[in-house]
């Protein structure tokens, strides 16, 4: 049975909606530097860099062509994303890392071209 203060607090708390916007994404290719081609099977991960750390937004992995597609929401309070994309081998290796979109979009396109893959 609840108590008179847990109703109270479930009411109170009813009252307040917080929006979280959604419907964000970055998309884009890997390719390798020497080939060209699209890379297959890379992780790829979006950040919302802050003044000391980053914040993972998500992370997906290339299809077969080395595009990729990443859907995201928005953090309460938080205007556009300082957004940072990172591409990883299987094994973790940092790949290739994008410059910082300060303020980005809603629908953003980053490419990267990895070094020795």
């Amino acid at each position: 049975m609840k108590s008179k203060s847990q109703f109270a607090t479930q009411s109170h708390l009813s009252k307040f909606r917080v929006d979280v916007p959604t419907g964000y994404r970055v998309s884009g290719n890997i390719r390798s530097k020497t080939s060209g081609t699209g890379l297959a099977d890379v992780r790829v991960r979006a950040y919302d860099l802050k003044l000391r750390s980053r914040v993972l937004l998500g992370e997906t992995w290339t299809d077969k062509q080395g595009q990729y597609r990443l859907s995201y929401g928005l953090q309460v309070g938080k205007g556009h994303p300082d957004l940072q994309v990172q591409a990883t081998s299987t094994n973790g290796e940092i790949m290739a890392e994008s410059t910082v979109r300060f303020n980005a979009n809603p629908h953003e396109t980053i490419d990267l071209t990895a070094g020795a893959f």
